[in-house]
């Protein structure tokens, strides 16, 4: 039998009746009355459908949800179509995704090149031609005949500006005396040389050739092409690769609005690229040292057409790739496959041709005209001839425009090489 004060610890605060509360404690005010009813927390009901939502977090979500549906919609809509490099989907693409040259997602940003009606013309008055060049670049004695192909078509297409060909400083290309183990390469290097000053006046810059190791060995000295931006004593100059073919005058180029730089779309990368293989630029010793800084940050994977790219992104002007940037490789391509380099306008291989200004020698994996191609190397990438689908001669092969042009683009290659270095080309 438990104690009374057993029985009394065991009762709880909660369970004090009125009576249990000493007589002098029941009317102060410092003791209040307890009730375990009124104490206890009531249920908190559950919230109903129309309560949920238009709660405040509910509100957040959705807005969150439909901004996100709103998104894909937009992003559904604008997004590329699959072969489509029109410069208002690059806009849009640029716009959502970024990446590459910015200044490709401007409209705005293309070139509207002059069409002067003659090349003496009132559009060139004013024009100081000693201030303009046209600038290529030659590292190895292997490609010294095309730089001189180059500037033997400008001298003969009527070009009034300035010619200059960068070149080694050294040994292999002094003109005076030999000095490399091959008399008979010193001697072509020495009267080529002779004819570009004598026949078409040309200007020598030596340099120091730039050399960095990339993954590309073919590329590693065309770093050295970017010392062209440190000829300051041109106001503008146009930079060309010398595996070209200048087609046509191109001196209305140096009519357009200044710019530090105008080069065409890289029109057959999925990213938007700038070429660099025919660059309008205005030489500047600013831009130079920035064009040196990049070159010793490159790392193995950064060409001189990265190097451009990485400076002149947001400030470049385009220039119609069609006219300035045609590729022999487009001439191999199917009918269905000129989407990049056309849009929608319909393919033809003796019209584009016509067209173009100046034509790259790009066939990959076919060897450069001057390295040897073999006539086992023409019969396996020549471009293939179409097949007649309607009509008389239904069925039967017809006569591939393709083919004819892309052969007679290699043909004059080979026939200039020869009346103008008289060098054979090798591999026949």
């Amino acid at each position: 039998m438990s104690s009374p004060k057993t029985h009394r610890r065991r009762k709880s605060s909660a369970h004090l009746q009125h009576g249990d509360i000493p007589s002098f404690l029941e009317n102060s005010p410092f003791f209040l009355p307890i009730s375990a009813e009124a104490d206890l927390p009531k249920a908190i009901p559950r919230p109903t459908l129309k309560q949920l939502i238009r709660s405040k977090s509910a509100r957040k979500s959705a807005g969150k949800i439909l901004s996100l549906i709103l998104f894909l919609i937009v992003s559904w809509y604008f997004w590329p179509r699959k072969g489509d490099t029109s410069y208002a989907a690059l806009g849009t693409y640029g716009l959502l995704k970024g990446g590459g040259a910015q200044c490709l997602y401007d409209p705005k940003a293309v070139a509207v090149v002059p069409n002067p009606t003659s090349r003496t013309g009132r559009e060139f008055e004013g024009l100081q031609w000693e201030r303009m060049a046209y600038v290529t670049y030659v590292t190895k004695a292997e490609v010294l005949c095309n730089a001189v192909m180059i500037f033997e078509a400008l001298k003969r297409v009527g070009s009034r500006a300035r010619r200059v060909m960068i070149i080694p400083d050294s040994e292999e290309f002094r003109t005076e005396g030999y000095g490399s183990r091959s008399a008979l390469k010193d001697e072509v290097v020495k009267r080529l040389l002779k004819v570009a000053v004598e026949k078409y006046g040309v200007t020598l810059v030596r340099v120091r050739v730039v050399r960095r190791r990339i993954a590309y060995d073919d590329w590693r000295e065309s770093y050295t092409k970017l010392l062209a931006f440190n000829l300051t004593q041109y106001d503008r100059a146009i930079v060309l690769d010398s595996d070209a073919s200048v087609l046509k005058n191109m001196d209305e180029l140096f009519l357009l609005p200044p710019a530090p730089a105008a080069m065409p779309r890289a029109y057959w990368l999925s990213k938007p690229t700038l070429a660099s293989h025919i660059m309008l630029i205005e030489p500047s010793a600013a831009i130079y040292k920035r064009m040196e800084k990049a070159i010793q940050k490159a790392d193995i994977e950064t060409y001189d057409m990265e190097i451009v790219n990485s400076i002149f992104s947001s400030s470049c002007v385009v220039l119609p790739h069609r006219k300035y940037a045609l590729l022999t490789g487009e001439f191999r391509r199917k009918d269905d496959e000129h989407r990049q380099f056309l849009g929608n306008a319909t393919w033809d291989a003796q019209r584009v041709f016509e067209e173009a200004s100046l034509v790259h020698f790009s066939d990959h994996p076919m060897l450069k005209p001057w390295q040897g191609i073999t006539v086992e190397d023409v019969a396996r990438y020549k471009p293939e001839c179409k097949v007649r689908d309607q009509g008389e001669w239904e069925g039967q092969e017809e006569w591939c425009e393709n083919r004819r042009v892309w052969a007679d683009i290699y043909r004059d290659f080979r026939d200039r090489r020869e009346t103008v270095c008289s060098l054979g080309t090798p591999g026949g």
